[in-house]
């Protein structure tokens, strides 16, 4: 039936009652705890009252440091451990997830958040066995969680879900709860029209999503969402009422690298006083501070932005929002013209010598002397099969970092890089040198398949290498026992083609038989760089003698490094045998670096993003993924 213009009025007086009460969602949340402070959350950050508010309520704390580290991605015990201290209705039994030991400090908070039906194992229902308690939670995972938390079950027949160019991600059963989530506005997409479902949430994320749990009863809070989104279908029926719109002034006195403010000013129409505004700036994560929003009093709203000595030369965007709708401002940082202009290049620091005989990378660091964040570094570099990733780059705390590469044809010898800015240069060689600094070695062999014993048959056994030079040498010899005696294996009619070549860090070698070749196991020994690897092989009645094919991980590559003081990502190829298609593997990485939810394997491959983010230190960092209950582990370095 469709909604009068008196059930909207009456349905909108009850709204702004509970606005003022503080229970509505958009509410600005009162920290309950004002003792504790933080010295890496700001009194203006968007995200200090949830926090304050979360922390106060004794569902999170800070470090020993005395930092919250807001940007940190939370997991799954985490989640459970906060939400356990609402003291939840129980309404299940409880139950053993094999990843979950008793002795774990984590062990009763998972027990309890699974009995109130809220939190369940990694498919959120209570068939699974697992509940993996390390991963972290993303955004698919806590809007199905606080969904459940707050009573939102509905499963509305129109979507808000096609507004995001990625919902064919959103997994099947998070769809009513993102949905869910959105229309009640406890939830949103990215300005570029993405919700991101398996992107993990950061501590302050969490604190926004599960805030409002705190200032009611369950029951109460899911009457006053259920009540909000029926308020927007009665706004979506009323065809009657005025636009809403928003103006924004932004003044021009803001500056890049240097400390400057000004003050923003919101002209609304057809906004009540007292509505709450949320801000979002984008490509802010350099500087800028704003409040996460702002609320209105006679059509005018007014907040104060600041810059730092950090904030970047670049173009921003100011976006507000009102009942869906954004309204935004775009606007450039200036150069002050009282700033010094005692600026100039001091220094340049090569990271090391390229290797001969492959495709290499250093870094080469410029350091420069009062140049604001976001000015441009110019690079060049002189020689055959040298060239720079990036020939201008971005000035950071007075530091520009360039990446130099060769090819495996670069010729060795002293090559010359020019730093250039602002029409002073300077300087310095780089190497290529003969040497390799990292030792070759073996990485994985892998059979094709058994040789089959009567007839004349082949087979490749092909070795993975790791920092071998293109062109050089790699012998084998096949040794082994049947029925107790030694068998010589010209003898046994076995051979194989020794030596080959190693290329692109791979050489194949070919092993062949006679049909009176003995039925057995036997040993290729491959000897390079001084070592000896040994790989064994069958001849049998087809498969007899092949041991039981399951399927395996035969290696991880992790592609380059990642640069330390910025957002950077590598490309991580796990390479497989055996693996069917269409099989999800789950990427773990120890804390500091993400990585994806899962990644899929085709072709006995599969591909994935490994991220840093600016605060993440330097050092090696351990990536590991489990399969077939084996665990399979690598490293990435951050340098």
């Amino acid at each position: 039936m469709k909604k009068t213009k008196g059930d909207f009025f009456m349905k909108k007086e009850k709204l702004l009652a509970m606005a003022l009460a503080g229970s509505f969602l958009v509410s600005v949340p009162t920290p309950a705890y004002a003792g504790q402070e933080f010295s890496d959350l700001a009194r203006t950050s968007w995200c200090y009252g949830y926090v304050m508010n979360m922390v106060g309520h004794g569902m999170l704390s800070g470090y020993p440091d005395n930092t919250f580290r807001q940007n940190d991605y939370i997991t799954r015990a985490e989640t459970a451990t906060a939400l356990s201290k609402l003291g939840l209705p129980q309404i299940l039994v409880s139950k053993n997830y094999t990843d979950v030991q008793q002795f774990s400090w984590y062990y009763s908070p998972i027990q309890e958040a699974y009995r109130s039906g809220v939190v369940l194992g990694i498919n959120h229902d209570t068939t699974g066995s697992s509940f993996y308690p390390d991963r972290y939670l993303t955004r698919a995972d806590a809007a199905i969680i606080a969904s459940r938390l707050y009573g939102l079950q509905k499963n509305w027949e129109d979507t808000r879900l096609s507004q995001f160019w990625d919902h064919n991600d959103i997994q099947a059963n998070a769809r009513m709860h993102v949905q869910n989530l959105v229309r009640a506005g406890i939830m949103s997409g990215y300005p570029d029209n993405t919700f991101r479902p398996n992107q993990p949430v950061t501590r302050a994320e969490f604190s926004r999503i599960f805030n409002f749990v705190t200032y009611t009863s369950s029951s109460e809070l899911a009457d006053n969402l259920e009540d909000s989104l029926e308020y927007e279908d009665i706004l979506q029926d009323d065809t009657a009422l005025e636009e809403a719109s928003i103006k924004i002034d932004i003044p021009n006195k803001l500056y890049y690298g240097e400390n400057s403010s000004t003050t923003v000013r919101l002209k609304t129409e057809n906004i009540p006083d007292g509505t709450l505004i949320p801000l979002f700036l984008s490509n802010n994560g350099s500087g800028i501070t704003i409040p996460s929003s702002v609320r209105v009093y006679n059509n005018t709203a007014s907040f104060e932005m600041y810059t730092s000595r950090y904030t970047e030369r670049q173009t921003y965007t100011l976006t507000a929002t009102y009942e869906g709708k954004r309204f935004s401002e775009t606007f450039y940082l200036n150069k002050n013209d009282n700033m010094s202009n005692d600026v100039y290049i001091k220094k340049i620091d090569v990271e090391s010598s390229l290797r001969y005989g492959r495709n290499d990378t250093i870094e080469v660091v410029v350091t420069t002397k009062d140049v604001p964040n976001g000015e441009y570094v110019y690079g060049t570099i002189t020689g055959r099969g040298l060239y720079l990733e990036d020939e201008k780059v971005k000035v950071r705390n007075n530091k520009a970092v360039f990446e130099v590469n060769s090819k495996s044809s670069t010729p060795t010898g002293i090559y010359q890089f020019k730093a250039e800015y602002d029409g002073h240069y300077r300087t310095a060689d780089v190497v290529v040198s003969e040497t390799p600094s990292d030792k070759p070695f073996v990485v994985d062999t892998v059979v094709e398949r058994a040789l089959h014993k009567g007839v004349n048959d082949s087979i490749d056994i092909t070795v993975y290498t790791n920092n071998a030079l293109n062109g050089q040498y790699m012998t084998a010899k096949i040794t082994g026992k049947v029925n107790g005696s030694t068998i010589y294996p010209n003898e046994a009619g076995l051979n194989v083609t020794t030596p080959v070549l190693v290329y692109n860090n791979k050489a194949v070698f070919t092993v062949y038989s006679s049909p009176y070749t003995p039925e057995g196991g036997y040993d290729l020994e491959i000897n390079y760089d001084g070592s000896t690897h040994k790989i064994k092989f069958y001849v049998g009645e087809n498969d007899i003698e092949e041991p039981e094919k399951k399927g395996s991980i035969r290696y991880i590559d992790v592609d380059d490094y990642l640069r330390e003081g910025r957002s950077d990502s590598t490309l991580v190829t796990v390479r497989t045998k055996d693996v069917p298609d269409g099989t999800d593997l789950y990427p773990e990485v120890e804390y500091g670096l993400t990585v994806p939810y899962r990644c899929t394997v085709y072709d006995n491959k599969a591909e994935f993003y490994v991220r840093n983010r600016p605060s993440t230190d330097a050092g090696r960092y351990d990536l590991w993924i489990d399969y077939n209950g084996e665990t399979y582990e690598t490293t990435v370095r951050v340098k």
